[in-house]
C-alpha cells in the first residue's frame, strides 16, 4: 500500500554581510568568454554558441532529478521536509512497526449447465491480523493469525450435501523492497474442523429421507511468493505481477455418527490433497494527492490465472459395519482463468504520530471450465509507528 514519503530538510540561514564601502576603480573592460578566428563566419560561429547553450541546458535539466513544479514542501513541528515524488518510491520506504487487520471474502459455483451430479455452491469469510517490523532498509518479518469460516453447499440427484466448516491458524512473512522490485513470501497453518452433512434420498418407508451428520476436520499448509516490478510510467504506476501459491490439506478420516439409520451411515477414509495456483498479471495504480499529506489510489489489475492438477489422491468411503470400500476419484484438471479487480487505497503520512492505511479490492475470477466464476472481496487497515 502506498504512502507519500518525505524527507526533513535542513535550513540554514545566510549570515549577513556587511557591504564594502565604494571606492571608485579602475575600469576594467570586460573581456569575451569566446572569439572566433577570421577565417569562421558569422554564421558558423553562432551555430556553434547556440550548440553550447542547448547541451548545457541538457545537462542541467539532467542533473535535476526532481521537477520544480513537482517540489513540494510542508512545514511541521518547526521542521521544512521536502517530498519525494518517486510514486514508485511510495511503495518502498517502511520504517519502524506496522500492525494490520484485514477483513476477506468471496463466493463460487459451479457452472450449473455442465455438471449433473456435482452442482456446488460455496462462500467464505474471515479476519486476518499481524505485525510486521523492518529488520533493515529494505527487508520487514512478520507474523499473522487467522480466523475464518466456508460453507459449502452441494446439489445432485443423489441427494446433496455440505460442509460449514470453522478455520483457526497463523504464519509467517517476509518482505524484499525497493522501489523498483519486491519479493514477498508468506508460510501458514489453519486447523478446519466442522459438521459434514449428506442428504439421502428416500428409498423405502423408514429407510432415507433424511440427513447423515458427522465431524469432519482437517489440516492446510499454505506457502505463497509474490513477486513484482513497480515503475512510474507518466502520472501512473504499473507494476508487472507473477504469484504462485501452494496448499496442502490432510483430511482426517472420520465416521457418520447421526442423523439417520446405522446401517446408512458412511466412513471416510483419511486422504492428502495437493493444489498449486498460478497468476501472471499488471495492475495499474494513479496516485492521487489530497491535502498536504493524504493520498487516494484507484487502481485495476488484470491477470491470468493457472490452477494445477496434482494428481490428488482418490477419496476412499464405505459403509460403517463392512470393510469394503469404493475409490471416488479426484475430477481436478488444469484450469485456465483470467482475474479482473478494482482497487482503491487511502493513505495519511503522519510524522511524529501513527501513518494510517486504509484499503478496499473486488473483483471476480472467470474459469473456462464448470468452476464457474468466483466473486472476491477484502479491506482493511494498517497502521505504522
Amino acid at each position: 500500500m502506498p504512502l507519500r514519503q518525505f524527507d526533513p530538510v535542513a535550513v540554514v540561514e545566510e549570515p549577513v554581510i556587511p557591504e564594502p564601502e565604494l571606492q571608485e576603480q579602475e575600469q576594467v573592460p570586460v573581456r569575451a568568454l569566446w572569439s572566433k578566428s577570421g577565417l569562421v563566419s558569422d554564421q558558423l560561429a553562432k551555430r556553434a554558441l547556440d550548440q553550447a547553450i542547448s547541451q548545457a541546458e541538457d545537462d542541467f535539466m539532467l542533473a535535476s532529478s526532481v521537477p520544480s513544479d513537482e517540489q513540494i514542501t510542508l512545514d511541521w513541528n518547526d521542521t521544512t521536509y521536502l517530498e519525494n515524488p518517486s510514486l514508485a518510491n511510495q511503495l518502498a520506504q517502511r520504517d519502524g512497526w506496522r500492525a494490520w487487520v484485514r477483513g476477506f471474502g468471496g463466493n463460487t459455483r459451479a457452472d450449473w449447465s455442465g455438471i449433473v451430479y456435482n452442482d456446488f455452491s460455496a462462500t467464505a469469510a474471515g479476519v486476518v491480523g499481524g505485525a510486521d517490523v523492518s529488520l533493515s532498509y529494505d527487508f520487514q518479518l512478520g507474523a499473522y493469525v487467522n480466523y475464518g469460516s466456508i460453507n459449502l453447499d452441494q446439489h445432485g440427484i443423489t441427494g446433496g450435501g455440505g460442509w460449514n466448516p470453522d478455520g483457526v491458524g497463523g504464519g509467517f512473512t517476509a518482505e524484499y523492497w525497493t522501489p523498483n522490485f519486491y519479493a514477498q513470501g508468506v508460510v501458514g497453518l489453519t486447523w478446519f474442523e466442522g459438521v459434514q452433512d449428506r442428504g439421502i434420498r428416500k428409498i423405502i418407508d423408514g429407510w432415507g429421507g433424511d440427513t447423515a451428520r458427522g465431524s469432519k476436520s482437517a489440516t492446510t499448509f499454505t506457502g505463497g511468493v509474490r513477486l513484482g516490478a513497480p515503475f512510474r510510467w507518466g502520472s501512473v504506476v504499473l507494476e508487472p505481477q507473477a504469484q504462485l501459491v501452494g496448499t496442502q490439506n490432510q483430511e482426517d478420516g472420520f465416521s457418520e455418527t447421526r442423523g439417520t439409520r446405522k446401517e446408512l451411515r458412511l466412513k471416510y477414509h483419511g486422504r492428502t490433497t495437493t493444489f498449486l495456483e498460478t497468476e501472471l498479471g499488471l495492475k495499474l495504480s494513479v496516485p492521487i494527492n489530497s491535502g498536504d499529506r493524504a493520498l487516494w489510489v484507484p487502481s485495476i489489475r488484470a491477470a491470468w490465472l493457472g490452477d494445477w492438477d496434482q494428481g490428488n489422491d482418490p477419496q476412499t468411503i464405505g459403509y460403517t459395519f463392512t470393510n469394503q470400500t469404493v475409490d471416488l476419484p479426484s475430477q481436478l484438471d488444469n484450469e485456465n482463468g483470467a482475474l479482473v479487480e478494482l482497487g482503491l487505497d487511502y493513505t495519511v503520512q503522519n510524522f511524529d504520530n501513527v501513518s494510517i492505511k486504509v484499503y478496499g479490492r473486488g473483483g471476480m475470477e472467470f474459469w473456462g471450465s464448470d468452476r464457474g466464476t468466483t466473486w472476491r472481496a477484502s479491506g482493511g487497515v494498517t497502521f505504522q509507528f
